[in-house]
This record gives C-alpha cells, sequence and structure tokens, in this order.
C-alpha cells in the first residue's frame, strides 16, 4: 500500500487510468480502482473508477459518510438494500447515497463504467489494498 504523502499545499494531477491501487469494491465482473484516496494524501475526498461488464456486480457498499456517483457511461442500477428500491441509471447520471445506507449498483447489458466514492475516506475500504 503506497504511504499517504502527507497534505499537500499544491494542485495534484492524478489520471485514472494510470492508477494501479485494487480496491475491493468489486463481486464479479469488473474492477475498481483507487484515484483520489488517502494514499495521494486526500483526507476528505475519495474518488474510485468502477468498471463493470454485463451484468457485473459490485460488492454490498455501505460507508459511515455520504457518498456521490457519476456514471461516466453504460447503464446500471443502484439498490438501497434496506428498502430494497432500485433505480435506473443512464450515462451521465448523478447518485448520492446517505451515511450508513447501504447499496449496490449492478451493470446493465452493456455494462458501465462510473466515478465516486464515499466523503470522507471510509478507512475500511484500504484496509486490504494490492497494488500492482
Amino acid at each position: 500500500m503506497s504511504k499517504p504523502i502527507g497534505r499537500q499545499e499544491r494542485v495534484q494531477v492524478l489520471k485514472g487510468a494510470e492508477s494501479s491501487t485494487v480496491v475491493p469494491l468489486v463481486r464479479s465482473g469488473g474492477s475498481a480502482i483507487a484515484v483520489v484516496w488517502p494514499g495521494v494524501g486526500s483526507e476528505h475526498r475519495s474518488m474510485h473508477v468502477v468498471s463493470l461488464v454485463g451484468g457485473g456486480r459490485t460488492v454490498d457498499l455501505l460507508h459511515p459518510s455520504e457518498s456521490v456517483y457519476y456514471m461516466k457511461s453504460g447503464g446500471a442500477s443502484v439498490v438501497d438494500l434496506e428498502s430494497g428500491e432500485s433505480q435506473d441509471l443512464t450515462e451521465g447520471s448523478m447518485v448520492h447515497v446517505d451515511p450508513d445506507t447501504p447499496h449496490a449498483f449492478e451493470a446493465g447489458e452493456e455494462g458501465c463504467e462510473f466515478v465516486g466514492g464515499p466523503c470522507p475516506p471510509d478507512p475500511a475500504v484500504y484496509g486490504s489494498l494490492t497494488e500492482d
């Protein structure tokens, strides 16, 4: 795991496609990488790039803080695992999840790519990181 580089007094350009920090957020059919997280010095924000193939699914997600996600491409559904309510997402959709709300994403037929994560970062997400 990368060591945090501390509080930055500068602008960092972080390219998700070049990240090798795998985050265990996908149950089946895809991958997730950390782009903005404590390992790059972020204390108050996290952002992950999640790619799911058709029918791919995230693990059940639950964070002590709110989460925000942006559907970059494709389509998916997001499920509130407490209420069972499911909402369809298309390219350009934004999702806001209240703190302590269990949720999951499942890709549609064409798969999807979305970005986002909890704010502030959830330490539980990074507990078992692997790096390429």
